[in-house]
């Protein structure tokens, strides 16, 4: 396998980058109750959601620090 990547034979498994959710969309999983605390399944999602987005903004300011020294 590693002698066909250098020879540059690979899988094109690329995927398109996703976008991030816009306020508009997350207010709408708020109101569609896919966010919040009133069931086991949207604590969860509510969780998950928002480890993502922290971890976004921490991962994107760590780089601005990388990138400025």
């Amino acid at each position: 396998m590693k002698d066909a990547t250098r020879a540059g034979v690979a899988l094109q498994n690329k995927k398109a980058e996703k976008l991030p959710v816009t306020e508009e969309e997350e207010s709408k999983f708020w109101e569609v109750r896919l966010l919040g605390c009133r069931s086991a399944k949207s604590l969860l999602n509510t969780v998950y959601y928002y480890n993502g987005k922290v971890l976004i903004k921490l991962v994107n300011s760590c780089w601005c620090c990388v990138i400025s020294i």
